[in-house]
C-alpha cells in the first residue's frame, strides 16, 4: 500500500498588515505518488492562487510536482520537509 502524500497551497500575505504572513490553507489535496502526472492537483493549485505550496512527501514526485506547477505558471515556492530535497 502506498501512501498518498499531502499537497497545500496556502500562506498569503496578511491583508491588514503588509508586513507579516497568514499561514492560510487554500487547498488540501493528495497525490498517488505512482503516477507521474499531476496536471490535476497543479490545476487546483493555480485556481486557489497560493503564495506558496507545501508538498509533504518525498523527492521522487516533488521534483516532478515542482517542474509541472513552474510549466503550469505558477511563480510560487514549493516547501517541504527534508524528503523533498535531493542532494
Amino acid at each position: 500500500m502506498t501512501s498518498s502524500p499531502t499537497v497545500r497551497a496556502s500562506w498569503r500575505h496578511s491583508p491588514t498588515n503588509t508586513r507579516s504572513w497568514v499561514a492560510a490553507v487554500l487547498l488540501a489535496d493528495t497525490i498517488n505518488p505512482d503516477e507521474s502526472d499531476f496536471s490535476s492537483v497543479i490545476s487546483k493549485i493555480k485556481s486557489a492562487g497560493p503564495d506558496a505550496i507545501y508538498y509533504g512527501g518525498q523527492y521522487p514526485q516533488a521534483g516532478p510536482l515542482s517542474q509541472q506547477a513552474k510549466a503550469a505558471g505558477l511563480k510560487v515556492p514549493v516547501m517541504g520537509g527534508d524528503g523533498i530535497f535531493d542532494p
